[in-house]
């Protein structure tokens, strides 16, 4: 594996960079997360980054990231490894290449708290496969389906699954014209499918409400805010919106944008804190493991995100 890094000023360097690309996009009124799935319909991109050796799904910012790499390079494939792991496999990156840092957490043990963990940020340096020559035609190959049910049915099952839903404990009611999580009750109401403009954008909706859902002092536990407008609020928004578009990402569900109400407080959190991204993707992968580990959905026991970099 190349070597993490950890200079201060790169990572400062990359969370500027990374955010700026975000707000750019906000401020065309096309959010990162939702533009994965109009390249893909031109040139058959992946949804989910992953590593191409290790096949393990990238998570938090880094998805971002390699998204949008994707999208600037043009790349058919979201597959990316190291540069050590593209000659462990037999190939090489081409000269002249230039990779996209990643980043992990290493935590580490407080030295005055045992039981305290400290989190230390590093990066490291990834290519897409297509930046490579001599890999095996082993390496890389399209994932397996998430689930052998369609898309639309496998995604519910595992909402329903998360929540709790049953005919005799309705947790997801569908009633009315809003789509909302209401915590004084802990149910989400949401229109019904034939007031959205296609299915897609009824299970992305819904996706969106079970992330905060998933929220709950209950469950994950995060500061959602306390009305429209305030910083804490725009920030949760931010949250459920990135992991509504991580869950469908991993069913094939189309990301929608239909949040416009929230791209000024989106981007007064962002211009404020170059880091905010980077902590609302971290909260938003945590929340889609969350649903899909109590939507039994998923397929295998997860690892340890970046372990890879570790080694």
């Amino acid at each position: 594996m190349s070597k993490p890094k950890a200079k201060g000023n790169a990572l400062d360097e990359l969370y500027t960079r990374v955010t700026n690309q975000v707000i750019a996009h906000l401020e065309e009124g096309v959010p990162t997360w939702t533009r994965p799935w109009k390249v893909s319909r031109k040139n058959g991109i992946g949804i989910v980054p992953q590593n191409a050796v290790t096949a393990r799904p990238y998570s938090g910012a880094n998805v971002l990231i390699l998204w949008m790499m994707a999208e600037v390079s043009g790349y058919a494939s979201n597959a990316w490894l190291t540069y050590k792991q593209a000659n462990e496999a037999g190939g090489k990156v081409r000269k002249g290449e230039r990779g996209v840092q990643v980043v992990y957490v290493l935590w580490r043990e407080d030295e005055k708290n045992p039981e305290k963990k400290i989190p230390t940020t590093r990066y490291y340096t990834v290519f897409n496969v297509e930046q490579c020559d001599g890999l095996p035609e082993t390496i890389a190959q399209p994932p397996l389906p998430f689930s052998s049910l369609p898309k639309d049915v496998a995604i519910r099952k595992c909402l329903e699954t998360a929540t709790g839903h049953t005919k005799e404990r309705p947790k997801i009611l569908i009633a009315g014209n809003k789509a909302a999580y209401l915590p004084n009750r802990d149910v989400i109401v949401m229109p019904p499918l034939d007031a959205f403009q296609q299915p897609d954008d009824f299970y992305a909706t819904l996706a969106h409400e079970v992330s905060h859902f998933s929220g709950a002092p209950s469950r994950l536990n995060r500061v959602g805010g306390k009305k429209f407008g305030d910083n804490e609020y725009a920030f949760e928004e931010l949250v459920a919106e990135l992991s509504s578009a991580f869950l469908c990402a991993h069913f094939g569900i189309e990301a929608s944008f239909r949040s416009a109400q929230y791209l000024d407080g989106w981007l007064t959190v962002l211009k404020k804190d170059h880091r905010a991204i980077f902590t609302a993707a971290s909260h938003a992968s945590q929340s889609c493991k969350w649903i899909l580990e109590n939507g039994d959905a998923l397929v295998e026991e997860d690892e340890q995100p970046f372990a890879e970099a570790a080694e």
